[in-house]
Order: C-alpha cells, then sequence, then structure tokens
C-alpha cells in the first residue's frame, strides 16, 4: 500500500456504522497487486478510511478528505452491513439492519463493484490540486481538501473548537 490514493470521509449529519468485515479487493497472489485496489474502512462513527490503487492516478496529493451528506453516509453503512456478518459497532445512531446483513454471514458485492461507491473511488482517485485555474480536476462540485489542516470537523473532534 505504498502507493495509491489514501482518503478519509467525514460527515457532520450523520455516524457511520462498523461491522465484523469489511470492503477489501485485495487479491490473494501477489501478482494480482498491481492495480484496481479499493479498501472501505470504517473506523470512527465520524470517519471512513479509503484506500484505492488504480491504473493511472495523480500522484499528488496522496491523500485527499472528502465531507459526506446524510445519504452518502447511508449508502456507506449499507455497504458496510453487506461486509459484516454478525456485529455492527455504532455509537447513537443505530443503524436500521439491511437484508444482506440479516444473513448473518460475510457477504461481498460481485468483483466487490457497487454502482455508488465505484464512481466516488473514480473521483477520489482522480483528484488533483492542478487542474484548470488551479481548481480540482472533478467534475461534480464536492468539498474536498487537500490536507486535514484547518478542518473545522477534525479541529472539533480532537477538542480544538475555539
Amino acid at each position: 500500500m505504498m502507493y495509491g490514493r489514501w482518503a478519509i470521509l467525514f460527515s457532520d449529519e450523520l455516524e457511520f456504522i462498523a461491522g465484523d468485515g469489511f470492503l477489501p479487493n485485495f487479491p490473494a497472489s501477489r501478482d494480482a497487486l498491481n492495480s484496481g485496489l479499493k479498501l472501505v474502512l470504517p473506523i470512527l462513527p465520524t470517519a471512513t478510511i479509503i484506500y484505492m490503487s488504480p491504473m493511472q492516478y495523480p500522484t499528488e496529493p496522496r491523500l485527499v478528505t472528502l465531507r459526506l451528506s446524510a445519504n452518502e453516509v447511508e449508502q456507506v453503512n449499507a455497504i458496510t452491513q453487506v461486509y459484516a456478518s454478525s456485529f455492527l459497532f455504532y455509537r447513537d445512531d443505530k443503524p436500521e439492519l439491511t437484508e444482506a446483513f440479516r444473513y448473518g454471514e460475510h457477504r461481498q458485492f460481485q468483483y466487490h463493484g457497487h454502482d455508488w461507491l465505484d464512481p466516488l473511488l473514480d473521483d477520489l482517485s482522480q483528484y488533483n490540486r492542478w487542474g484548470k485555474g488551479g481548481a480540482a480536476s472533478i467534475s461534480s462540485r464536492r468539498p474536498y481538501s487537500e490536507s486535514l489542516e484547518g478542518n473545522r470537523w477534525l479541529d472539533r473532534f480532537a477538542g480544538r473548537d475555539s
């Protein structure tokens, strides 16, 4: 995981859930580790870590952040439930259990592909600060930031609220 792009997803609107499983598509063989890797790992009620290694991507910045809406967090939470089998972890926002979680086994999407997640990962992997006029070179308008410095959510999380 020395190469690729990292992203941290945040939300002020809804909490992420974690489970006893998460979305990785890392192959068992070292020969297949060259591209197309992705990992979605909810680590906190307020943050999820993403790693991706597409065929081509700008090398800088290595880390981007993205603030998600409540609807987008619900999508991530539904994906988490597919990969979990017995346990879901949440702080305040009790999740509505999906049919996939009720099976009680670790499941996965075919080829780990998802209609909502894959375009988001594509956008995150192609983000760079050298777009036209210095703007992000992603077609959709999203609240990306190049670093965690000055992030009001992170300041609140770390107890530096002013």
